[in-house]
């Protein structure tokens, strides 16, 4: 069942809630015990509180002598910081993005818990942040003491330091909460059957089921390929006797306690090997892995003239056996610590080398130096699993291949404090370009972008100016097909100028939509390179701070069909004017989604929403699913006539490929009902393909003529079922028929 949560089985035991505890096992229901109620939440602050302006001209807020109390049987990481606020004007959220919260048992004395809200999702509004207490972005110790849960929390604090006016935002609640939700379980760890429990008794139905899920199966990122320090297996020119072995301290840039080898090629070859490790990496595939470790450089140059880091399928990695094979000629370092991340996919296979066939050996291959020869230090290689989410396009601290006119001696490097918007610990490259250029490009970086659209990537970075104004007044940001992204080469690029930054850091996300392709640029070609290319200030010359730039991986689950207040290519019998439009009331599940009203008598509603030009590639059709809010005013069929439709062609009518879903077979409650309904459900007709996309989205000649009433619809969707299960969020009605939803796979939820 892997990370994935079985809809059947959340819907059977929404069915069932009357009982205190049921236990699915097998296919068996087994009954159980409840727990006693307890208390599941404290609260900090209830009411509304303006938060006021700040000595540095932002918001802040604080909340002392709180004097919460939790239960021994919570640790840290059952607990959430729950934060309710209202946003009012544009500068208030524009400070609050750029914010942070903060816990702590005392404002001077124990860590405080850290969180930045960069990257939330706040609105002009009424905002709900729910913080666990284990996701802290960091912990700033002020005492011997760090934070615990075994003694009073006092304090809390929300606040940042960009501009706003007191009281354009106001704190209305505050409350520590368990976490573990509602005491539901999703897998035995004895036995590894699969089983939802309920552990407490229940005095409603809630409206969505989150579990958190648990395996005895160890989770595997990383690999060790060969460890810090270790001289076994040494057989090249540098001999272990001539190896020093170490372990790094607070002051070095690994952080303490990390084993490494020491030594000076002259001309002496470094070959080791390690054997017998029994890895097996093929469900990830080349492009999701990666050798990775730290080194340090005496000088700045190569990693070394002359080598190979090799993977094999066999023992010690010899020439002839399969292998996977780096140039190390092919790094460079700067002069002290360097952290290097060599994806797979940039390696030479030779001898028949498999990543299906496993990882038996690493090896150091021939490696020396003979014209920069300084001394060198190797920690513990590993082979690890890329992120799906994000891959490193540039450190911020990166003093390699500065080709532009400001060079590395113009430039310093630092470490952002706790005090710095983006928090503790980015690495970032401090300048003054005064009409000089910042061009600096990476290689090799071997990233395998082809099953993802523009849309769902992104460069995100943390930019530092000494005033506001443009990003750079000339240049561009690049990421190239090709190595280096010089002019003439496949790019992707975007104009710096068109970047506004304020005085302070700012968090920069350019989508890569909006770069623009030359030189014959394919996303299916990877992502080799990335340059920042020609930035220069001319007039507003002015100290600047660049940080780690990121390439974001955002998959896309969901993809509109139709806005839920559109009245466009209306073609049935109901017209324009039949038909009104509104927004659903704060106090209903779908708050603020827009909708259409009408009262079907034997009229059809037919419409249809042409050129979506949604591509699905890759996609299977039981991964999908039409997705909608709809309400009726009384209990029935959605409609008892008519269809819902995709087509691959436009109109969408009975002569294009489609594949459709009767709308008499969904029945709604009295209320709003969100109705999921997987494609694998719907009938095709006239060779549809989902391969060949959908182009339009069809409500085909749906009406009533017995059970007559009013009727909305809100906004339809596609939407992937898994990226919906990876949030472990199951939706349930709660008078569904649990045998309808066995045979059907339809998810619902219904509020009156």
């Amino acid at each position: 069942m892997g990370n994935k949560i079985k809809r059947l089985s959340a819907a059977l035991c929404a069915a069932l809630f009357c009982v205190q505890a049921v236990l699915i096992s097998g296919g068996n229901l087994l009954f159980c015990s409840a727990d006693n109620a307890a208390v599941t939440e404290w609260q900090l602050y209830s009411g509304e509180m303006p938060l006021l302006q700040s000595s540095s001209g932002g918001l802040v807020r604080e909340i002392k002598n709180a004097g919460i109390s939790i239960p021994d049987y919570l640790e840290l990481e059952d607990l959430s910081l729950e934060v309710k606020f209202e946003i009012k004007d544009d500068n208030a959220l524009n400070s609050l993005r750029q914010g942070r919260v903060q816990l702590a048992q005392d404002k001077t004395d124990n860590a405080v818990l850290t969180w930045t809200l960069v990257g939330k999702e706040l609105s002009c509004g009424d905002n709900t942040l729910d913080l666990k207490l284990s996701d802290v972005n960091y912990e700033c110790v002020n005492s011997e003491r760090g934070f615990t849960v075994r003694k009073p929390i006092n304090y809390f604090r929300i606040f940042s330091t960009v501009d706003a006016q007191g009281g354009s935002a106001v704190l209305k609640s505050v409350k520590l909460k368990d976490s573990r939700t509602l005491g539901l379980e999703f897998g035995n760890e004895k036995t590894a059957d699969t089983y939802l429990q309920l552990s407490k008794t229940l005095s409603e139905i809630p409206q969505t089921i989150e579990a958190s899920i648990k395996s005895s199966v160890e989770i595997t990122d990383s690999w060790l390929l060969r460890a810090g320090g270790d001289k076994s297996n040494v057989i090249g020119g540098i001999s272990k006797d001539s190896i020093t072995a170490g372990t790094t301290t607070d002051s070095d840039t690994p952080g303490a306690g990390k084993g490494y080898i020491e030594f000076k090629s002259n001309g002496n070859t470094l070959t080791a090997y390690s054997s017998n490790l029994g890895i097996a990496a093929g469900d990830y595939g080349i492009d999701r892995l990666a050798v990775a470790f730290w080194t340090y450089s005496e000088t700045e140059g190569k990693l070394f003239e002359g080598g190979q880091l090799r993977l094999s399928n066999k023992a010690a990695g010899e020439d002839g056996k399969p292998n996977l094979s780096y140039y190390a000629n092919a790094v460079n370092v700067q002069a002290g610590w360097n952290y290097i991340e060599l994806p797979l996919s940039k390696f030479t296979a030779s001898g028949g080398f498999s990543l299906a066939d496993g990882i038996d050996s690493f090896r150091i291959h021939g490696c020396k130096n003979t014209d920069n020869v300084r001394t060198q230090r190797i920690c513990e290689i590993r082979l690890i699993i890329l992120s799906d989410t994000e891959r490193l396009l540039r450190a911020g601290d990166n003093r390699t291949n500065l080709i532009g006119t400001l060079k590395a001696s113009d430039m310093s490097y630092g470490i952002t404090s706790a005090a710095d918007a983006p928090g503790a610990g980015l690495s970032y490259t401090e300048f003054t370009s005064n009409n000089k250029t910042v061009t600096a490009f990476v290689n090799e970086l071997g990233i395998n972008v082809s099953e993802y659209a523009l849309t769902e990537l992104s460069v995100a970075f943390w930019a530092y100016s000494e005033t506001d104004g443009k990003l750079f007044e000339n240049g561009q940001i690049r990421l190239s097909n090709k190595a280096s992204g010089e002019d003439g080469k496949p790019n992707l690029s975007y104009y710096a100028s068109a970047v506004n930054v304020k005085a302070g850091w700012n968090y920069i996300e350019l989508p890569l939509s909006s770069f623009t392709a030359s030189g014959g640029f394919n996303l299916a070609d990877g992502i080799d390179s990335f340059r920042i290319n020609g930035c220069k200030n001319m007039t507003n010359v002015r100290m600047q701070r660049l940080g780690d730039f990121k390439l974001l991986i955002k998959k896309q689950t969901e993809w509109k069909l139709r806005d839920g207040d559109s009245k466009a290519n209306l073609c049935g019998v109901l017209k324009a004017a039949d038909i009104s439009v509104g927004t659903a009331a704060s106090d209903t599940p779908c708050a603020g989604m827009k909708y259409i009203e009408f009262t079907s008598a034997d009229k059809t509603l037919t419409a249809f929403t042409d050129n979506l030009n949604i591509s699905l590639s890759g996609y299977d059709i039981n991964d999908l699913a039409l997705d909608f809010w709809a309400y009726s005013e009384t209990d029935g069929k959605l409609f008892e006539n008519g269809r819902l439709r995709l087509s691959n062609t436009s109109p969408g009518d009975d002569k294009t490929p489609y594949t459709e879903y009767g709308a008499a077979g969904i029945s709604v409650k009295a209320g709003w009902n969100h109705i999921v309904i997987p494609l694998s459900k719907f009938t095709a007709k006239n060779g549809f393909e989902l391969s060949a996309g959908i182009n339009v989205f069809r409500i085909h000649g749906c009406k009533n003529t017995t059970n007559v009433r009013m009727q909305r619809l809100g906004e339809f969707k596609v939407v992937d079922l898994n990226g919906a299960e990876q949030k472990n969020t199951v939706t349930v009605n709660e008078n569904a028929d649990p045998l309808s939803l066995a045979s059907n796979y339809m998810i619902f939820s219904n509020t009156n």
